[in-house]
């Protein structure tokens, strides 16, 4: 498997990613360029956050043609406060510049990558009690889908950056910590195995759940 990953962000996401894979896929090796994947090699490229990350599609798509042994390419964004169709929409209209390229697969983060971590019921069964009692009374993400919290009247920032406060919260609580430049705990195979079970035993994380089938699809072995 040759393979390409474009991450919108250039901290967390490429991290996290990147030991997902070496965890599907403890074989594969990260490489620092498209032109340097060569069999069982991955490179994972920062898309520069949004919108520039339709801008570096379009020279990752280039660079992937130009390479010709691409065997896929994974673009993986936030749908932050847009729908995930919306965001499908746009990022289509990207690729349909580049008809000549690679099989591609967007995978949509809804609302973003934090949304996905706080899927783990296990993390939220150990907090300290009343650490974060707020955000529990607000939406209890251990019991209902992580996808469909919005956020607080009161939070004046988007809803996705209240999906990263209260899962930082969360793992402080648990004495653990996590931040996009050090996402820590979430990077381990156990918090990956808790995530997919969340996905398996619910109709749950539905955008997480198509990303973990790709996985499979594409040969990994989930823990």
């Amino acid at each position: 498997m040759r393979l390409c990953v474009l991450v919108e962000g250039a901290s967390s996401e490429r991290q996290v990613y990147a030991a997902w894979l070496a965890i599907a896929f403890p074989a594969m090796k990260p490489v620092g360029a498209v032109h340097l994947v060569d069999h069982s090699h991955y490179a994972m490229i920062s898309g520069d956050g949004y919108p520039q990350y339709k801008v570096r599609l379009l020279e990752v798509l280039d660079d992937a043609v130009a390479h010709g042994a691409i065997d896929r390419l994974i673009v993986a964004v936030d749908a932050e406060d847009q729908t995930v169709d919306e965001v499908r929409a746009e990022i289509g209209d990207v690729l349909a510049q580049r008809p000549s390229r690679p099989a591609t697969t967007v995978v949509i983060q809804n609302r973003c990558l934090e949304t996905w971590l706080l899927g783990n019921r296990d993390v939220l069964r150990r907090h300290e009690p009343g650490v974060h009692l707020d955000h529990i009374a607000f939406y209890d993400v251990s019991v209902d889908d992580p996808e469909l919290m919005d956020k607080p009247l009161s939070w004046s920032r988007t809803a996705a950056r209240y999906h990263a406060r209260y899962l930082a919260d969360v793992l402080k609580a648990c004495h653990c910590s996590y931040s996009k430049a050090r996402p820590g705990d979430v990077c381990r195979a156990h918090y990956l195995r808790a995530l997919r079970e969340r996905c398996d035993a619910t109709a749950h994380l539905r955008s997480l759940a198509a990303f973990l089938a790709l996985l499979e699809e594409l040969g990994g072995a989930l823990p």
